[in-house]
């Protein structure tokens, strides 16, 4: 099931077919209590037309007090869905006027909800398209629908990633800085053979000074504007994890390595970290809880206020048990056979462009879903959708109204935690070598084996060029791949293989 989210952020749409409210059942806005172009007034929002609905007030609304939609961050990410919820809109009109707020309104497919890391499709577009238009307000205008998540993540998952090093504040809640130049001490001036920096927000990126004295590398990354271009050569991964492995095991272990991972959360509107034994999510830097209410329900229901004024739908923080974790990894094996291999991180986290199952999510996504993770959601049967109305991609507007409400997980939040460790390559090898001397009637005299692990480094074969410098480029008149300036040996061997151990085998072991 997908469904539309009820972070999508629809629009006002006030003329709006039975089409277009149905593609816009929630609306979140901040506007001017005294505004002229929409008045807000409490019986505009007691009376609900059914043109825009509420989470909080009017026919059928959820009786909650509080929730948290959004965030700003106040650190780094340390992957680049800790972005998800970001709007996608390609951006603002600087003007206010009237015609051009309507316009923004209306406008819907920059701005659907959870989007970065997210690969839900949106059932205003054919499965296999990532365009078309949609005349849903009667306006020509106004239809235009592009599938900006799937796009987004094409665009970002294979050519960044979030390296945490940045200005950052001081202390939780402070105002006290630390500029670029000391994070950047604080990250590259450790002990780096013991793969800790505390200056690294995300502690699997393992500093690597590539033989330079840390007083260089530190000067190359903050003296410029670009050094954020020349970081990753100096942040190898350490412990990094091929989303195209078949191992049960494999995926089961990495997803266990999650437990006793320490979170913040809002403990009476101040940060404290939560200690805890389990594998924990959130989607935002400081959870709204340091309980997941989810596993409440039964006893208070889901949207009701609980004692401090939340609902188990809006409060974020959720708690997979071992159970569930094997669940998933079970999952995502069968996702990996069914779609894989996949040849980058793009292919693995968007959908296929196809009709079925996988045109309406991505692998992980679907994995989630399968391991019945939001059961408790799922199962309210009387709050899942099944449209009766014209979508140009039905499954898509399928399934439960709180798919992707901050209790209900999603592809990002796990993501979010382990985006920056995931890859579709190995980049370490086990090879093994066998060798007999024989005697000239055949007879074979001695055996050897060996077995070495090697790893691919940074650096080319050849250092005429440098690490960042690229295999090919894209001409971005003509979209054609071209090759860039490497010299011949780099462009017939690439980089460089790096022994890591090496050890004579004994017949036993073979």
């Amino acid at each position: 099931m997908a469904a539309l989210q009820p972070l999508f952020w629809g629009s006002q749409m006030p003329t709006a077919s039975e089409l277009g409210r149905s593609y816009s059942p929630y609306q979140f806005e901040v506007k001017n209590a005294n505004s002229d172009f929409f008045p807000i007034t409490i019986s505009n929002i007691l009376s609900n037309d059914g043109t825009r609905l509420s989470p909080f007030g009017g026919p059928g609304a959820e009786q909650v007090n509080k929730i948290v939609a959004a965030e700003l961050p106040f650190q780094q990410p340390s992957s680049l869905a800790g972005f998800a919820g970001f709007r996608l809109t390609p951006g603002w009109y600087k003007t206010d006027s009237k015609a051009a707020i309507a316009k923004r309104f209306a406008y819907q497919s920059g701005v659907p909800g959870v989007g970065i890391g997210n690969s839900f499709a949106d059932p205003m577009l054919p499965p296999d398209k990532v365009f078309s238009h949609n005349e849903i307000m009667g306006d020509a205008s106004l239809g235009d629908f592009w599938d900006h998540g799937l796009m987004i993540n094409d665009a970002l998952w294979d050519s960044w990633f979030t390296s945490s090093l940045a200005a950052r504040p001081r202390s939780i809640g402070g105002s006290a800085k630390e500029d670029l130049k000391s994070v950047l001490k604080e990250a590259f001036s450790t002990d780096t053979s013991s793969n800790k920096a505390a200056g690294i927000a995300n502690r699997r990126l393992s500093p690597d000074l590539q033989g330079k004295p840390a007083e260089a590398v530190i000067d190359e990354l903050a003296k410029t504007d670009e050094g954020y271009k020349l970081s990753a050569k100096y942040l190898p991964i350490a412990g990094g994890f091929n989303v195209n492995s078949t191992s049960r095991r494999a995926w089961e272990a990495m997803l266990m390595g999650l437990k006793n991972r320490k979170l913040l959360y809002s403990s009476n509107g101040r940060p404290s970290v939560l200690n805890s034994n389990q594998a924990n999510f959130s989607r935002f830097g400081v959870a709204s809880s340091n309980k997941s209410h989810v596993d409440d329900y039964g006893s208070i229901g889901i949207t009701n206020g609980i004692p401090d004024g939340d609902a188990m739908a809006w409060s974020d923080l959720r708690t997979l048990s071992d159970t569930q974790i094997r669940a998933l990894a079970d999952n995502m094996v069968k996702e990996v056979k069914k779609r894989g291999p996949f040849l980058n991180m793009s292919d693995f986290i968007n959908r296929r462009l196809q009709s079925g199952e996988m045109g309406v999510k991505g692998a992980l996504q679907a994995a989630i879903d399968e391991s019945s993770i939001n059961r408790t959601f799922d199962e309210l049967t009387d709050m899942v959708i099944t449209p009766k109305v014209g979508y140009p991609n039905a499954d898509a507007a399928k399934g439960s109204v709180f798919t992707a409400a901050p209790g209900y997980l999603i592809q990002s939040d796990v993501l979010a935690v382990l985006g920056n460790i995931l890859t579709t390559r190995d980049d370490t090898f086990t090879i093994r070598a066998y060798g007999e001397v024989t005697s000239r009637e055949g007879v074979v005299l001695s055996r050897a084996w060996c077995e070495a692990v090697v790893q691919r480094g940074i650096n080319y074969v050849d250092p005429v060029n440098s690490p960042e410098t690229a295999a090919t480029k894209v001409n971005m008149k003509t979209g054609a791949l071209e090759g860039t300036d490497l010299s011949a040996v780099n462009k017939a061997f690439g980089r460089r293989f790096n022994i890591v151990s090496f050890r004579w085998l004994s017949p036993e072991e073979v």
